[in-house]
């Protein structure tokens, strides 16, 4: 999932460094990519739920994933390894938010290439955790997430949603801010929430978690981008059952992006 978009309000165009161009224009986003030219000092992040990293060659095997798709940060989700540490892989950086057991976990994996660029890693919980990086005109907050799933009680994913509110608020109002990950959500195709959602969903009718990211998104001017792209349903599917008879469009790579100015 790239992020190099260019990004101009209503009323005026801005660069704002390594992120390409949305336009916002009578409530609708149109987003624009700019793939072709790696060697365009871009900055390509994408967002994977690996289901565990801690087997021998799990690690190698996601920085040779990177390499391929010419990706330079990937957030990651149950990277079921214990702790908070930071470790050298070839030519990445793995970066682990950890508890005690193997439960969850999150992470990222960065090319070595931003090594000077990187300001801090916050490890939060085996849920969450934040990454700050140096781009040409500003500096890039990425919060990393694991939701709770559809059918865990109300009151953990409200007290789920105020942490990622907390780390959210703490961030310095002019950073470029993204909020990605697994959010366990199905998003729709809800009239009311366009400017927010797009039109481009595999479902019509959001979830309670879906309900509730907009919610968030709503209140912190973010934009749920994922399902703004226009892509056949075939490759809408982000979840596929055990069986493999069933795929649905759950959002794990969704990211949300708030520009100060």
């Amino acid at each position: 999932m790239e992020t190099d978009y260019e990004l101009r309000s209503k009323k005026e165009k801005e660069k704002v460094g390594n992120y390409g161009k949305f336009e916002k224009q009578n409530g609708d986003i149109e987003v624009k990519k700019n793939v072709k030219n790696k060697k365009d000092g871009k900055i390509y992040v994408a967002t994977w739920n690996v289901r565990g990293t801690y087997t021998e060659g799990a690690l190698i095997r996601l920085t040779q994933i990177m390499s391929n798709y010419a990706i330079d940060i990937v957030a990651i989700q149950e990277t079921k390894q214990k702790g908070n540490f930071t470790q050298e892989i070839g030519n990445y950086i793995y970066f682990n938010s950890g508890a005690d057991d193997r439960i969850f976990g999150t992470g990222f994996l960065v090319t070595k290439k931003l090594k000077s660029e990187i300001v801090e890693f916050l490890p939060i919980s085996n849920r969450l955790c934040k990454l700050r990086i140096r781009s040409k005109y500003r500096k890039i907050s990425i919060i990393n997430v694991h939701c709770p799933t559809e059918e865990k009680e109300e009151e953990e994913k409200e007290e789920f949603y105020e942490r990622i509110e907390g780390v959210y608020n703490k961030i310095p109002r002019y950073d470029v801010k993204m909020v990605i990950g697994d959010f366990h959500a199905k998003i729709g195709k809800e009239e009311i929430y366009k400017p927010i959602i797009g039109s481009h969903s595999k479902h019509n009718q959001s979830n309670e978690n879906g309900k509730k990211l907009i919610e968030f998104a709503t209140e912190k001017d973010l934009w749920i981008v994922t399902t703004f792209f226009q892509h056949k349903n075939i490759h809408k599917g982000t979840w596929t059952s055990p069986n493999g008879k069933t795929m649905q469009e759950v959002i794990e790579g969704q990211i949300w992006i708030q520009i100060t100015c």
